[in-house]
């Protein structure tokens, strides 16, 4: 049986950048609590978190530059749940992506930090 690669499509609009850094979320239903981010763009990031927001859900994210505070709106886009074994054995992490569709404060901010 022969099979055909599935093409690759990428979504993701602009420069993405590798980052580790806490955030606060912000949901209505679910109230607020801290998660670390892994990777950032101007439309969005991955957070992981052990506990992932309901898809949809909306939300506000708060970070910083270290000088500076942003806060965008989004919306809870998909679920991760990975494994992968390393050097120092069987890893996993469950996360969250969120889809930015707003910005409270800071977007020119966010836009130095990825240029």
């Amino acid at each position: 049986m022969r099979t055909t690669p599935m093409p690759s499509v990428n979504r993701r609009h602009g420069p993405r950048m590798e980052v580790l850094m806490m955030v606060r979320v912000e949901t209505d239903l679910f109230g607020s609590y801290h998660c670390l981010a892994r990777n950032l763009s101007s439309g969005g990031m991955f957070l992981e978190t052990p506990d992932p927001l309901p898809l949809g859900t909306p939300v506000r994210v708060h970070f910083s530059d270290g000088h500076e505070d942003i806060v965008a709106r989004g919306m809870v886009r998909n679920h991760y749940f990975l494994n992968w074994f390393d050097a120092t054995g069987p890893r996993a992490m469950a996360g969250m992506s969120v889809v930015f569709n707003g910005f409270e404060a800071g977007l020119d901010c966010l836009r130095r930090m990825l240029h």
